[in-house]
């Protein structure tokens, strides 16, 4: 995603993990990283959710403050 005007790039790794991690857990699937080949539409969507909320992240000042809400990513 690219960004025009980053402002504080704290947070960033954060946001991106926090959203990737809670999708892969959400998609109850066990086994999702032993069997990626056949979850690999999950797991880019995770890292679309990830990169989308370090897109967003990098557009606040601090790090806890810049993690967006769900309902904006």
């Amino acid at each position: 995603f690219k960004v025009e005007s980053p402002l504080d790039t704290t947070g960033a790794g954060d946001s991106f993990l926090g959203y990737f991690v809670s999708h892969l857990i959400r998609s109850e699937r066990p086994g999702i990283l032993d069997e990626l080949s056949s979850h690999l539409d999950k797991f880019e969507y995770a890292v679309t959710l990830g990169m989308a909320a370090a897109a967003i992240s990098i557009t606040r000042i601090g790090a806890q403050t810049s993690i967006p809400d769900p309902s904006e990513v």
